[in-house]
């Protein structure tokens, strides 16, 4: 199951219970931080929205030059063009003179009744204003009709030069300027109809079945109390009290404290106190804040504690039989069994369509030629690039070094290109096959995600045409069907991996079938 899965099958679930897990205080101010392809999907997307600044009833309408602007385009490579644009006087003398009438009908001057102020007297105090939004139209139609005529598709609002005086522009003279602007990164598409792609195949054997049952042994183990030492993965209940320079500190005491030996979750010192101890034994820790404690307040400083330990629990595992399986919710321990081995199975070969995706799409990428914007591969890899940090933070790894920061921005800007190559590669081929997403293919994802998400299917179907969620599943639909239709006529060379974990399943994919 892919990470967009799972999140959809998380958020569905959110949406159908109404509940929001608290996150954990380490987390807590953390920031979502947009991934590489949603920032992309946004740059692809500007430009349906740009150079409409009508009124809704306006839209309607088309506007029309009264003279067409003459267009010099100039292409700079990588998606960037220049194009200097000339518009007739003619069309600023209509513009304005429409602006003003629209103006006099619904402008209120003291002295006159609405709409009957004389169009001199409207002229007089607002043509300045009024010719300025008149120029701003005409480069925004302008842009709009380059864009129509030359079957562009451009990222983001042009930059419009040669215009900074709009006053000094006199009443018969055209009106000149320039725009530079990025458009959406494009290709010279390789072939991607009957190329060769590998298929890992994976055989389950009576082992995988194993590691997963033992892993449930694991976690449904119980701690029973003993009169032994304390020694590793022992569950030691504690009761401790530190000081610093005979002061207690904020944290400093607990009572029972069940502590888990070797988990390292208390600083080494005081863990290694507790070795060997039974319960009644009472011991002492020098215990040293690094230089770097989240408590700067303690950090460097050495605390003394006392601890008591009041009792040892070590972890016992259940017996594999069909009660231990009834334990973990199946009918019998063949059942489970058989419920294990088709959750693999389900497992692997998702795994490997994955691998073939990936693999077909090497292949096309390697045989694409790619034209890409600057300012798109910037913006996706400054977000790939924030994303790792965020997810390291989270991790409490910190990045210390130039070295460090310059590998992780070179590789957020490799993840970015490939990513880029992969949108404009699919578009491409969903252009070229025709393929489109319908309604029902929304109603099919809803199904399954209701299936796997455990909720109604009305409202996995909400959830996928919520306002926030709809572009990101149509995009993901979309990509889906034209990897099959790749994979379709594709030739599928299987390749049998031995003595390995199945196409790297971790075998708790296979919860689901616990």
């Amino acid at each position: 199951m892919s990470d967009s899965e799972k999140t959809e099958i998380e958020d569905v679930n959110e949406a159908a219970t109404g509940d929001v897990t608290a996150e954990a205080p380490v987390a807590a101010d953390t920031a979502e931080v947009p991934t590489a392809t949603e920032a992309a999907e946004e740059h692809h997307h500007d430009h349906d929205h740009h150079g409409h600044h009508h009124h809704e009833e306006e839209a309607e309408k088309a506007f029309k030059f009264e003279q067409d602007p003459v267009f010099d385009v100039e292409y700079k490579g990588d998606c960037a063009y220049e194009v200097k644009v000339t518009v007739p006087a003619v069309n600023l003398k209509k513009q304005s003179e429409e602006m003003l009438k629209q103006l006099q009908e619904e402008a209120m001057i003291p002295g006159f009744r609405k709409g009957k102020a004389p169009i001199k007297l409207v002229q007089n105090k607002f043509n300045k204003a009024v010719r300025n939004d008149a120029i701003d139209k005409l480069i925004d139609e302008s842009f709009h009709k380059l864009v129509e005529e030359k079957d562009l598709r451009p990222i983001g609002a042009p930059k419009a030069d040669g215009l900074e005086d709009k006053a000094a522009l006199k009443e018969d003279e055209d009106l000149a300027f320039s725009l530079s602007f990025e458009v959406s990164p494009r290709c010279e598409l390789g072939p991607y109809r009957g190329i060769e792609v590998e298929r890992p195949v994976v055989k389950i054997n009576e082992a995988d079945i194993d590691e997963v049952i033992e892993r449930m042994r694991e976690r449904l183990a119980m701690y029973e109390t003993v009169e032994d030492a304390a020694q590793d993965g022992d569950q030691v209940l504690i009761d401790f009290e530190g000081k610093i320079d005979g002061e207690p500190f904020q944290g400093n005491s607990s009572e029972n404290y069940p502590y888990i030996m070797g988990s390292a979750r208390f600083l080494s010192e005081f863990e290694a106190a507790l070795v060997g101890k039974k319960a009644g034994d009472t011991t002492q820790a020098d215990v040293t804040f690094p230089d770097d404690w989240r408590n700067a307040e303690l950090a460097g400083k050495v605390a003394a504690f006392e601890i008591k330990i009041n009792e040892v629990k070590r972890r016992a595992l259940p017996d594999i039989n069909d009660d231990f399986a009834k334990q973990a919710g199946q009918d019998s321990l063949e059942a489970w069994r058989k419920s294990v081995e088709e959750q693999l199975r389900q497992d692997t070969a998702e795994q490997s369509d994955t691998y073939s995706r990936n693999d077909a799409m090497d292949k096309i990428i390697a045989a694409t030629t790619f034209e890409i914007p600057k300012t798109l591969l910037d913006s996706m890899a400054d977000s790939a690039y924030a994303a790792a940090l965020e997810r390291m933070r989270r991790q409490r790894i910190v990045v210390e070094s130039e070295e460090q920061v310059k590998s992780l921005q070179d590789s957020a800007r490799e993840d970015a290109l490939r990513e880029i190559k992969e949108f404009v590669i699919l578009r491409e081929i969903a252009e070229a096959e025709g393929v489109e997403v319908l309604e029902q293919d929304f109603e099919e994802h809803a199904a399954s995600l209701a299936t796997s998400a455990g909720v109604d299917k009305e409202i996995a179907l909400g959830y996928l045409l919520g306002e926030e969620q709809r572009g990101r599943t149509e995009t993901n639909i979309l990509h889906k069907k034209v990897f099959d239709v790749i994979l379709e006529h594709a030739t599928i060379v299987e390749k049998e991996l031995k003595d390995e974990d199945p196409a790297g399943t971790d075998a708790e994919g296979a919860k689901d079938a616990e």
